[in-house]
């Protein structure tokens, strides 16, 4: 009796699904930024020029990009390079992402910026969509990627005001700085990379 070979079941791929999300992600954002157009939201960045020479900075102690900072109005940022945006808008906030340079921004009507986030991918598909300027801190500058570790932070930036590990296989440190907070996230998933750094003004954190 001849024996019936059958394909291994194949690995899921976890470099393709994470640029799958990426891309949901950044097709909501557009059809978002339609809906908000139709129904009288305009778009702050429509006009803005990308400008693929422009040298993006982030000051992590100040919490300002390109040397605007948070309180800033948002449309401050327009001669920055950065270019047109996927904006959505709700609740008074609204929201940038520019995924392929791994940036978000998010800010009131009434007080400006208030929250960014950069990212820095460990996948091989969206490497070059990490975020590619420099990184500062107290003049000096930090060399940030997605392969810098934990301790590598702690290193350059000493003992975190929190940490803490989730559910979810991240471990976050939060550093208290002049403007506001900023949580350091580390992927302890996917070799304990970091992920992402969320940075908060410290007026958006009386809110909570």
């Amino acid at each position: 009796m001849s024996r019936v070979a059958t394909a291994a079941p194949e690995e899921p791929d976890d470099d393709g699904r994470l640029a799958r999300l990426v891309e949901v992600h950044r097709r909501r954002a557009h059809v978002m930024n339609l809906w908000y157009r139709l129904v009288g939201r305009h778009s702050v960045t429509r006009a803005w020029q990308r400008d693929a020479n422009a040298r993006l900075e982030f000051d992590f102690d100040r919490l300002a990009l390109c040397g605007v900072g948070v309180g800033a109005a948002v449309e401050r940022l327009r001669d920055t390079g950065l270019g047109p945006a996927d904006e959505s808008y709700g609740d008074g906030v609204r929201v940038l992402s520019y995924l392929d340079l791994g940036l978000e921004i998010a800010a009131s009507e009434v007080r400006g910026i208030h929250t960014l986030e950069l990212h820095w991918w460990r996948s091989e598909t969206l490497a070059d969509e990490s975020f590619p300027g420099r990184c500062l801190f107290d003049g000096r500058e930090l060399s940030l990627s997605s392969q810098t570790e934990c301790e590598e932070v702690r290193e350059m930036l000493g003992t975190p005001s929190s940490e803490e590990t989730g559910d979810e296989g991240f471990t976050s440190l939060e550093y208290r700085v002049s403007k506001g907070e900023v949580s350091f996230s580390f992927d302890e998933e996917e070799g304990g990379g970091l992920s992402h750094a969320v940075c908060f003004a410290g007026f958006i954190l009386k809110d909570f």
